[in-house]
């Protein structure tokens, strides 16, 4: 099986590690928007949708300790897996995420207002414990392939960005209009400038890292993949705002359109400028 072949070098895939990097952090940060949008575009027939994305994210939770149980070498039996799994920090990770993501979909339809205790500082602290707990399940996810839990620190903070873009859309970006003219284009000029630079500068950074064999353990190699696809949706979803000029557009596929836009390009920014700033001081301790 590809999961569980080697490669040409000798080294093990990547893809369990890969994809468990995207479950964990693509999936998680935007389950809720992924079952929102489909209760939108549906005609609103799911008015609560918190037990939708409940059943989405365990899903993903069971998806990560599939792949957990393909990076474990050598193979083991799954009981004898699933045993082991349930006495370390995994299954703490996974509670933890469940039950405090439940939490910030309270109330049930978003509205223009806090979802935790109706309070700004509840609410960012909530998505500060949610992002440390996918966290967690990630270090652990990862754990047979990774030797120093290091690279985690700019996938947590970069993601958390994300997260607190998302919650202060509705109770301070959003102005309830139904129209797409929250986000000045200013925003979205200056990120299609921006963007690329990182692209160049991240990819630059790497190479010279790989020739020095610096990144050795799969999930530094899965980040790297991370970013390239997150810098390049972000850049298009940039270039496809102002595509629009500065006419204002109305209408649900309008506001959803930005929104993604401004929550991706917030993201792979965050994330990037992370992982940068992370690979320059691995590099610097390194080079002579």
């Amino acid at each position: 099986m590809m999961d569980r072949a080697v490669s040409a070098g000798g080294r093990r895939s990547d893809w369990p590690a890969i994809t468990a990097v995207f479950i964990l952090v693509i999936g998680f940060t935007y389950s809720d928007d992924v079952i929102e949008f489909f209760s939108r575009t549906s005609g609103g027939r799911f008015p609560d949708l918190r037990w939708e994305i409940l059943a989405l994210d365990m899903a993903l939770v069971a998806g990560t300790a599939v792949l957990k149980w393909q990076m474990t070498a050598p193979p083991r039996n799954f009981g004898e897996f699933l045993r082991g799994l349930l006495r370390g920090w995994w299954p703490v990770g996974a509670f933890l995420v469940l039950i405090i993501h439940l939490l910030l979909l309270i109330p049930a339809a978003p509205g223009q207002r806090w979802t935790v205790g109706d309070t700004p500082w509840l609410t960012l602290l909530t998505n500060a414990a949610f992002v440390g707990a996918m966290g967690l399940m990630l270090v652990s996810a990862l754990s047979p392939t990774s030797a120093s839990p290091g690279w985690i620190l700019p996938v947590i903070s970069g993601t958390f960005m994300a997260q607190l873009a998302s919650a202060l859309w509705y109770p301070v970006i959003d102005k309830g209009s139904g129209c797409a003219d929250n986000i000045s284009s200013e925003y979205f000029n200056g990120m299609v400038q921006v963007l690329p630079v990182l692209l160049v500068t991240l990819g630059l950074e790497v190479s010279y890292l790989r020739n020095t064999n610096a990144i050795r353990e799969p999930g530094q190699r899965a980040v790297s993949v991370l970013m390239v696809i997150l810098l390049c949706s972000a850049e298009a979803l940039a270039f496809s705002v102002l595509a629009k000029g500065d006419r204002v557009t109305c209408g649900t596929a309008a506001t959803w359109h930005e929104y993604v836009a401004f929550i991706i390009t917030v993201h792979a920014a965050a994330i990037s400028l992370a992982t940068l700033a992370w690979l320059l001081l691995a590099s610097t301790r390194r080079r002579p």
